[in-house]
């Protein structure tokens, strides 16, 4: 029973580390993106155009990026292949 206990208060131990550290470096990718916006307006800025080209540059380029990331088409094929596979098993 003890070392039931031990090994359970391990476990949760390294699920809680593993935790943190993938949210840590979800934060840090977050904050060297933020980074990265912020001098390419700076750029922009110090070349000359005004803030509203900036704004009309951002918003052109990230509308280009959503349009060109692919989507997943994956949810109908995903529920037929779970419908089939329900009615396979029943």
């Amino acid at each position: 029973m003890f070392l039931a206990t031990i090994l359970s208060l391990a476990g949760l131990i390294a699920v809680t580390t593993i935790a943190v550290g993938i949210c840590g470096s979800i934060q840090w990718r977050i904050h060297c993106q933020n980074e990265r916006d912020t001098e390419f307006k700076r750029e922009l800025l110090s070349n000359g155009f005004s803030v509203d080209e900036v704004e009309r540059i951002l918003r052109a380029s990230s509308a280009k990026a959503e349009r060109s990331t692919p989507r997943f088409r994956h949810s109908m094929r995903s529920r037929k292949a779970m419908s089939w596979a329900l009615h396979r098993r029943a």
